[in-house]
């Protein structure tokens, strides 16, 4: 739930691709249109964007090893958390962890 109150505020115009994210980033989940095509989701959808986004945070905990592994690579990208290391996110990543996992400090990928 926290993670799609951060992504969405739960606004219809985000929900329903009115409003996308500066990187074009759309619906309540705010999912990029790569992965909601390699999802086979339609990311305006709730009904399918909501489980789809579970399941790929669930996907995102296997390839990290840990849920703040998957929280930051749901912000921030896979591809750069994995090249970079969580002890690298970017401002953004670290204030949406905060948000949604509570902690005060970046564990790192393996923890």
């Amino acid at each position: 739930k926290k993670l799609i109150l951060q992504e969405s505020r739960f606004r219809e115009d985000i929900i329903s691709g009115n409003t996308k994210s500066s990187k074009g980033a759309t619906g309540i989940a705010q999912f990029m249109p790569a992965t909601a095509e390699e999802l086979g989701v339609d990311p305006t959808d709730p009904k399918q964007a909501i489980p789809a986004a579970g399941k790929y945070l669930s996907s995102l905990k296997e390839q990290t090893g840990s849920w703040e592994g998957a929280v930051a690579a749901y912000n921030w990208g896979i591809g750069n958390l994995t090249r970079q290391g969580i002890e690298n996110a970017p401002e953004e990543t670290r204030n949406y962890l905060q948000a949604i996992v509570g902690s005060g400090e970046v564990a790192s990928a393996d923890q």
